[in-house]
């Protein structure tokens, strides 16, 4: 039953962010279309054909938006949901990481730089409220809010950025109008996370010069729990666990694989642990020198 609850709930994942991703591309080509149109100089610059190839992609693209947005939306919803029921499968190990990855990249897209590229006339029509799609994603924050989320939020190194939970927060006081303890409980996650983000950049550079067959050859990170792939390729276990919820495709040979295939590295493990031990002392002493 957790096997399925953890399936179904990547399965979420991947349908959320390909359905949000598709719908704000196309927003931020409708909103560069509406942009050239508002300025008469430009527009009037184009030939009748480019101007009729440009109204053709804008209807293409809000048909497709329409779609997405609904889909998305409704995913949305029910990931919103299922959070607030229960945490477990969605604080598994093996789905953690994504969810906050998947949180973090959105957060990014409605808090970042890149906001104002949403910014479209008639935005009902394609079915995108970007409040309540804030609005939604933050209290599926809220509803994680552990000492798992925390650790994956911080390990997300695509998409954390201290910027953007900086600009959360403010629109969560200024412009979402949510409750005093929510933006207390959401400062409290963020800052949480981002001591662990600090202490592990610092981690990484003490890692640097680690051999290379300690290192994952998919993500090129440290190993903890080595397993070899049926191609022959040393990567943790997190990370074929990831693969196997995807599509159990190796991603060297291209072929399928299972679980039970892995093996297991003891030896390697222990080399890795043991080279981890003698940096984390070697670091200790280090500070325990400079402190004196």
């Amino acid at each position: 039953r957790r096997v399925h609850g953890v399936r179904f709930v990547n399965m979420l994942i991947n349908d959320l962010t390909f359905l949000l991703d598709e719908s704000l591309g196309s927003i931020r080509n409708i909103h560069n279309v509406q942009t050239l149109m508002a300025d008469e100089t430009q527009w009037n610059a184009l030939s009748q054909e480019e101007r009729a190839n440009k109204r053709r992609q804008v209807s293409q693209e809000e048909s497709q938006c329409k779609s997405y947005m609904a889909l998305g939306n409704y995913t949305l919803n029910l990931l919103h949901y299922l959070s607030e029921g229960s945490k477990t499968p969605f604080l598994s190990p093996d789905i953690v990481a994504r969810m906050a990855t998947m949180l973090n990249w959105f957060l990014g897209e409605l808090c970042g730089t890149r906001y104002n590229q949403l910014n479209v006339t008639n935005r009902h029509k394609y079915r995108f409220n970007p409040k309540q799609v804030l609005t939604q994603l933050i209290e599926i924050y809220l509803h994680l809010d552990s000492t798992q989320l925390a650790d994956a939020i911080a390990g997300d190194e695509r998409s954390y950025r201290e910027e953007v939970f900086q600009a959360a927060l403010k629109r969560m006081k200024m412009t979402l109008n949510m409750r005093p303890e929510a933006v207390t409980q959401f400062q409290t996650l963020f800052q949480r996370a981002h001591q662990i983000y600090t202490s592990r950049v610092q981690e990484e550079m003490d890692w640097e010069d680690a051999p290379d067959h300690f290192r994952d050859e998919l993500t090129q990170t440290v190993m903890s729990d080595p397993v070899e792939l049926p191609s022959g390729k040393f990567i943790d276990k997190s990370s074929a666990n990831r693969i196997l919820l995807d599509n159990s495709i190796d991603p060297f040979s291209r072929m399928p694989f299972t679980a039970e295939s892995l093996k297991s590295c003891p030896e390697l493990k222990r080399e890795i642990e043991t080279w981890r031990n003698e940096k984390l002392k070697c670091h200790s002493q280090d500070n325990s020198g400079q402190s004196k």
